[in-house]
């Protein structure tokens, strides 16, 4: 098996690094299979010492080189899903929250077919409220108009973002992580607007 192997790699010697952003790939899917440090940790581990011991156990080899490769690409592709991960961290709504909050508006999206009006707000310094959430606005109580760098204030009800109901279902909360969106919700009064964008 393994001289089939070494000749077919041979055969394919021109055609391996399309598989880079296979490798690549592969390492950011197994990031967000492994849901805990534990694991990503111990798949680091265990690509580690399949890139060592090809280099040890088998040099010189196609299939030990082809083998250490694809284990230091999905170390790469961990890495790199890591690090955007830790780029983007941010605060989360840890619990339910009914309340007045202040901020201005990153952005604006009408949704007219739902009657509402969703915006992210970039809140204002305020214990236990993230930084950026997303605050749907029924037509009845949007009033004034919303534009993107308006600051207003707003009585919401905030909940944590949203995980999937079901495994493979859709999951707001890992969308919501990468936006930097701590917390979602509705609006529960007509938000004041504070100040208009310049312009």
């Amino acid at each position: 098996m393994g001289d089939a192997a070494e000749s077919q790699l041979e055969r394919e010697r021109d055609s391996l690094p399309v598989w880079v952003p296979v490798g690549l790939g592969i390492g950011i899917t197994l990031w967000f299979l492994f849901d805990s440090w534990m694991l990503r940790l111990g798949a680091l581990s265990i690509m580690a010492g399949i890139a060592l011991g090809c280099r040890i156990l088998l040099p010189g080899r196609r299939l030990s080189g082809f083998l250490g490769w694809a284990a230091v690409l999905l170390t790469i592709g961990m890495a790199l899903i890591a690090f955007r991960s830790w780029s983007v961290s941010h605060e989360i709504l840890d619990r339910p929250f009914v309340g007045v909050i202040s901020g201005t508006i990153d952005k604006v999206e009408v949704m007219p077919a739902r009657a509402y009006t969703r915006i992210v707000l970039r809140t204002e310094p305020q214990a236990d409220i993230p930084q950026r959430v997303r605050i749907n606005v029924a037509d009845a109580l949007k009033g004034h108009d919303l534009k993107r760098g308006s600051l207003i204030t707003v009585r919401a009800r905030l909940m944590p973002p949203a995980i999937a109901a079901l495994p493979g279902a859709y999951n707001f909360a890992e969308k919501a992580w990468f936006m930097g969106i701590g917390a979602s919700g509705q609006a529960l009064a007509k938000p004041e607007v504070r100040a208009q964008p310049a312009g």
